[in-house]
């Protein structure tokens, strides 16, 4: 969803060149990992990798680097969650302050994981039919008013501090090794992982377009709620 906001100076055509490239080398070293998978054999992962390679410092290094990217990408969605919530209680007459509204937010998430696999797998699901029918309506909504001038926007030296977003935008790999056990054959993993991947960076495309397509170049952008209030105005 951010990603419009990072890569709006750099323009469209580059976005969507840096887009493939870090899809690309984002599925070739995800298809590396599946070879690795196979040399190793059932029921291994990341962390075991590292220690039948490089012995135990590696495997406590990749379990630190496991519990930081893990407790960063936690700490922006509770960090972002009171942002998103304003709105919705300001539409409803309440106003809350964001603070407030993240740790809501936590408490109500982290209790549904304590209720079970079942009310978690349940939330993700309607939360994704959410997410998915939000995708289109801003979609149709923005595609009217495209304009083909600004499609060709090009400024490729604004576009490498937009790499390492692109690049978490399609991280996945820790379940690549977890993806054979259930997949059965490297052939079957492969395919998940090319049409898989496929399926982001054409959304990732498509939401560059209607958005670095709608919006002025002299109009600034500094958050997802900027954009939101410029479509809908």
């Amino acid at each position: 969803i951010a990603l419009p906001v990072k890569t709006f100076a750099a323009g469209l055509v580059t976005s969507i060149v840096m887009l493939t490239v870090c899809w690309l080398f984002m599925t070739l070293t995800a298809l590396m990992l599946v070879e690795l998978s196979i040399w190793f054999g059932p029921g291994t992962n990341l962390t075991s990798m590292a220690s039948k390679t490089l012995g135990t410092p590696a495997k406590v290094v990749t379990i630190v680097l496991y519990l930081f990217i893990y407790l960063a990408t936690m700490t922006a969605y509770i960090a972002e969650s009171g942002s998103y919530l304003v709105p919705v209680f300001s539409a409803l007459g309440l106003s809350v302050l964001a603070q407030f509204l993240s740790i809501g937010f936590t408490a109500v998430v982290g209790s549904l994981l304590c209720a079970g696999t079942y009310a978690t797998e349940l939330t993700n699901r309607i939360c994704l039919a959410v997410a998915i029918v939000a995708y289109c309506l801003l979609l149709a909504m923005g595609s009217q008013f495209l304009d083909l001038a600004l499609l060709g926007a090009m400024d490729w030296g604004g576009v490498t501090k937009t790499i390492p977003l692109m690049v978490v935008a399609f991280t996945f790999h820790n379940i690549v090794p977890s993806l054979l056990s259930y997949l059965g054959t490297a052939k079957r993993v492969s395919q998940a992982i090319v049409f898989g991947s496929l399926i982001p960076l054409v959304m990732y495309v498509l939401w560059e377009v209607v958005i670095l397509g709608t919006l002025p170049r002299d109009v600034p952008v500094g958050s997802t709620q900027d954009i939101i209030r410029r479509l809908m105005a």
